[in-house]
């Protein structure tokens, strides 16, 4: 029987178990995400990250969804690398011997991170509490390969037609503004993700603008529906400026899993903040 070190982490709901290739290997991540992801019998996530050694920032991760495909990048899963990294490094901090310590100031302990994805380099910044972190996402764009032809869209489902915007943060997304969430959301996203509106498939957003900020529900392309989703917290927050619905700036978003705050600017970069948790560690047998 094989076994495997892991820990488990979550950002406003959306968790993931998470393992160091640096001291544990594996040559079949899509098999193993999909039986560690399992809620009866594995550890329960909404998918696996893993970290591994890289030149071109200070860790890279690669993300696998529930079902076993690829993902390009997690906001959620980067604001828990930020989280273990900054951990680590308080822990490395602590372990300085005295004068050692007299020598060192804050600085010992990093507040900044970079994390090399599938979508590229993203910085991850800490607050001084080391409880939230702060992940630039890069610019949010409504055209490419991974997204349809139109920035807009109408797309049936029952009785009614949906509109639809995409958007991609990296990895596509389709946003739909809506009332509320009184309807079969689930079944219209996965009919729109058998469609060849997104040749990829896409992560698909129901967002409802309010005075204090968003209402969303999020279906993930690979994982099903889940309680947060960090990057199309971003995407939602961007289709909103660009419609004229959010001004650009810091907009909240409430999702099942709890806030997340992000910043959009005029030139639709986007900021994506809020706390990441740890929740066990263990081993996995399989």
């Amino acid at each position: 029987m094989n076994s495997i070190n892991f820990f488990k982490m979550h950002a406003s709901g959306n968790d993931y178990c998470f393992i160091d290739e640096r001291e544990n290997y594996y040559n079949d991540y899509p098999s193993l995400a999909k039986k560690i992801s399992d809620r009866h019998f594995g550890a329960g996530s909404d998918g696996l990250i893993v970290l591994s050694e890289t030149s071109s920032a200070d860790i890279r991760m690669t993300m696998f969804n529930s079902d076993g495909t690829r993902g390009e990048i997690c906001g959620n899963a980067l604001r828990c690398i930020g989280k273990h990294l900054y951990d680590k490094s308080i822990r490395a901090s602590d372990n300085l011997n005295k004068s050692s310590k007299e020598k060192c100031n804050k600085k010992t302990i990093n507040h900044v991170f970079r994390v090399l994805t599938d979508a590229g380099v993203k910085k991850i910044e800490s607050k001084e509490d080391g409880k939230s972190f702060t992940v630039n996402m890069g610019n949010v764009v409504f055209r490419g390969e991974n997204l349809p032809s139109v920035c807009t869209f109408l797309f049936p489902f029952g009785k009614k037609e949906y509109l639809f915007s995409g958007a991609s943060v990296g990895n596509p997304h389709a946003v739909c503004i809506v009332d509320n969430f009184d309807f079969d959301y689930l079944n219209l996203a996965r009919e729109l993700n058998g469609t060849d509106f997104f040749p990829f498939g896409a992560n698909v957003e129901f967002v409802k603008p309010d005075d204090e900020g968003v209402q969303m529900r999020v279906i993930e392309r690979g994982s099903g529906e889940t309680l947060s989703c960090g990057s199309g917290s971003c995407a939602a927050a961007a289709v909103l400026c660009r419609l004229g619905l959010k001004n650009f700036g810091k907009i909240k978003i409430n999702s099942p899993g709890g806030l997340v705050f992000v910043e959009i600017r005029e030139d639709f970069s986007a900021k994506l903040s809020g706390e990441a948790h740890y929740v066990f560690e263990g081993r996995f047998f399989f």
